[in-house]
């Protein structure tokens, strides 16, 4: 009865009348030794299958109220790079908030390695969030968030329009943010800024 929070993470084998106990399959390399889910860690390289091939993110940041920070870096590969660890030290694509234990545990996402966060990826970024408008469903006044405390800055220039989105996604909205080249900076999506 203990055990019971491990369900998602084994597979039942079939059962067989000459065996005496149940035969459990440990299903993903993200299990320790134990059989037991290993928690994602800030530094996790997790591998996502897209329809045009793998693309990289890793998770940089552990925030109390969005959960798990990943910059997802550039590029869909046909296979693992040999280089993961010079992809990860290069630039990133976007950052976005990611339930990455979750898409591990319901292998979504595998954890292929664990690398540092870059320096130039350490610091908390300062994000950008609003509230559309019910009718209009477009962002007419911008804030700032520094993962902390936000304040109204109106109207972005080009600049700040570069800046992540405070926004956390599930699986499939990754994916296709990923395959089709989504920036903050050429977002066409509801948060988008009133005309």
């Amino acid at each position: 009865m203990q055990n019971w929070w491990l369900m998602d993470a084994i597979y039942y084998v079939p059962w067989d009348s000459r065996l005496t106990e149940p035969v459990l399959t440990i299903r993903s390399e993200t299990y320790n030794e134990r059989g037991m889910a290993r928690r994602a860690r800030v530094g996790d390289v997790i591998e996502i299958a897209t329809p045009k091939g793998l693309a990289y993110a890793q998770f940089t940041h552990k925030h109390d109220q969005f959960g798990p920070l990943i910059r997802v870096l550039p590029g869909i590969h046909a296979a693992r790079p040999g280089n993961l660890a010079d992809i990860v030290n290069g630039p990133s694509a976007f950052m976005i908030f990611y339930p990455v234990g979750a898409a591990a545990k319901r292998q979504l996402v595998n954890v292929v390695e664990n690398v540092p966060v870059p320096e130039h990826s350490r610091g908390f970024p300062l994000f950008r969030c609003g509230t559309p408008d019910v009718i209009t469903k477009k962002v007419k006044a911008w804030w700032f968030w520094d993962g902390n405390e936000s304040w109204p800055v109106g109207a972005l220039t080009p600049e700040q329009k570069k800046m992540p989105i405070r926004i956390l996604v599930n699986h499939d909205a990754l994916v296709n943010m990923i395959t089709s080249q989504w920036t903050p900076e050429t977002d066409r999506m509801w948060w988008q800024v009133a005309e």
